[in-house]
């Protein structure tokens, strides 16, 4: 979903994708 996309890139942004790949099934589902 769009939104999650949102939350996943700017974690990915302020923390340099580390939450980001630590919940990689968040990101992409």
């Amino acid at each position: 979903m769009a939104w999650k996309w949102r939350v996943c890139e700017a974690s990915w942004l302020a923390r340099r994708g580390r939450e980001c790949l630590a919940h990689i099934n968040f990101c992409v589902n």
